[in-house]
């Protein structure tokens, strides 16, 4: 890819990413949108997600998504040929290896940390997991559902299907969007050190970790609020599930002594979703002054819960609140969400309808956020353009996800690899043909 194009904060960094589906290839998108060279090293049957959810061939609008920017090399990694090409001439070229295989998966490659740092001691190597590279469960296999379940945030979200079966997010991965977010965060600063120092090191991320710090304060151990929740509801559940209770017992055991409940009950009457007379609309007051402003706006009466003297773990509480909510829920439907939202938004109240994905591209506040893109599979295109932007740097869309391979020949002619010696490693099987 043309240098002019690479006008980024992280111009002039080459990127090795050995990536799959989600949290790798997501920290190698944000890496590209900064304007590092990123080189997709794949499989001769390339990245699942260009399967996934498939309609075009060899792409999918997740593979799209998480890949564009990048440049695309096939290597079968089992033939010793390819990983003697990886060792010899293409670390010697990049700064940064990135990989989300298991680590035994890695390792029977020969691209885990050890091997790679043995051949380029001042390499950054990205390393994500599932549960992490070291403890009991380090070389188990994980997807971002398991790790909802396994960190606790499954049973704090408490979301049954209409069997009463538990289930994650379903609109995000959102262990694997932190560590693929967390890991180029931890990129960043190790390039920066290795600008300063000349010195290499291990970025280690999991998505267990992802989801830990999705429900942070949850995971806390902190003696004053646990003796009078946690600790309490956990009983009751484990004594429910010794009892043979249901899932939904137990998560209902476990959200009705959650401080959230009590302490939040208030808070949830005006961050909350109701439906208006022609659509969902969504109150998020997060201060006194913006309850103030909502009461004002439906007349409804001051329940107290601002007040110093207010107990939220008074029992009679909760259904107070709720009877109010019932009230809030019958005015709110008598009239249009434009109606509301035009009302809430002049006395300084946050408020917003709810959008449905595919509204987002005409609408005039998230528009101007997204870019441009043309697939050479799919035609044009219009993606987010980036998390953030930067007023010296640019930060964006760097390009399209690339077909299979179809950057072969060019990386390898960077790494000084003659025409002939790229025809031999095809003909072998090392190198994948576009």
């Amino acid at each position: 890819m043309a240098e002019a194009q690479r006008a980024g904060p992280l111009a002039g960094t080459r990127v090795l990413e050995f990536s799959q589906i989600i949290a790798a290839p997501l920290a190698g998108m944000l890496l590209a949108d900064m304007g590092a060279d990123v080189v997709k090293v794949e499989s001769p049957n390339g990245d699942r997600t260009r399967r996934s959810g498939s309609i075009a061939p060899g792409t999918s609008k997740r593979f799209q998504w998480l890949n564009r920017g990048k440049r695309s090399l096939v290597l079968d990694l089992e033939r010793p040929e390819a990983r003697e090409l990886v060792y010899e001439r293409l670390l010697p070229r990049f700064d940064v290896v990135m990989n989300n295989f298991r680590l035994h998966v890695a390792r029977s490659l020969g691209i885990d940390y050890e091997t790679i740092a043995a051949h380029r001691p001042d390499v950054i190597y990205a390393r994500i997991t599932g549960f992490g590279a070291s403890g009991p469960l380090a070389d188990d296999p994980a997807i971002d559902l398991i790790v909802q379940a396994y960190s606790g945030m499954m049973a704090d979200e408490g979301r049954l299907d209409a069997e009463g079966t538990p289930i994650g997010t379903q609109s995000m991965w959102v262990a694997d969007l932190i560590a693929g977010v967390g890991t180029a965060l931890g990129v960043v600063g190790a390039v920066h050190h290795h600008e300063r120092t000349g010195e290499g090191q291990l970025v280690d991320a999991s998505l267990l970790r992802g989801a830990m710090a999705a429900i942070g304060s949850s995971v806390m151990r902190e003696p004053v609020s646990d003796a009078v929740f946690s600790m309490p509801a956990f009983e009751r559940v484990q004594a429910l599930i010794e009892d043979g209770a249901s899932f939904a017992e137990v998560t209902g055991a476990w959200a009705d002594g959650s401080p959230l409940r009590q302490l939040g009950a208030v808070r949830r009457l005006y961050q909350s979703v109701y439906m208006a007379k022609d659509g969902p609309l969504v109150l998020g007051a997060t201060s006194p002054g913006h309850r103030e402003a909502i009461r004002g706006v439906l007349g409804t009466r001051d329940e107290g819960g601002d007040d110093p003297d207010f107990d939220p773990l008074d029992p009679r509480m909760l259904a107070e609140i709720e009877e109010l909510r019932k009230e809030l829920a019958a005015l709110i439907r008598a009239r249009t969400v434009a109606e509301w939202v035009e009302e809430f938004r002049a006395a300084g109240a946050p408020v917003a309808p709810m959008h449905f994905s595919p509204q987002l591209a005409d609408d005039p506040q998230a528009a101007p956020l997204l870019a441009e893109i043309d697939d050479p599979i799919t035609g044009e295109q219009e993606q987010l353009a980036s998390l953030f932007e930067m007023s010296a740097t640019p930060v964006r869309a760097a390009g399209p996800a690339p077909p299979l391979g179809r950057h072969g020949a060019e990386v390898l002619r960077e790494a000084g690899l003659s025409d002939a010696e790229i025809e031999a490693l095809r003909a072998c099987g090392a190198v994948g043909s576009p």
